[in-house]
C-alpha cells in the first residue's frame, strides 16, 4: 500500500505537470512539445516536493 504523503505528491504532480503542458500548448507548442513539458515538470515537482516533504 500506498502512503499518504506519496499519493499527495503523486497527484499534485501531475496536476501541476498537466497545467504546464496546457499552458505549453496554449502557448503555440506542439502537441508532442506539450506533453514532454508537461512531464519535465511533474518530474521536477514530484522530487522537489518529495525533498521538501522528507523534512
Amino acid at each position: 500500500m500506498l502512503s499518504t504523503r506519496v499519493v499527495l505528491i503523486t497527484v499534485t504532480s501531475f496536476i501541476i505537470g498537466g497545467a504546464m503542458g496546457l499552458l505549453a500548448f496554449a502557448g503555440d507548442a506542439s502537441i508532442a512539445e506539450s506533453i514532454k513539458d508537461g512531464l519535465m515538470a511533474s518530474g521536477a515537482v514530484f522530487v522537489a516536493l518529495h525533498l521538501l516533504m522528507e523534512r
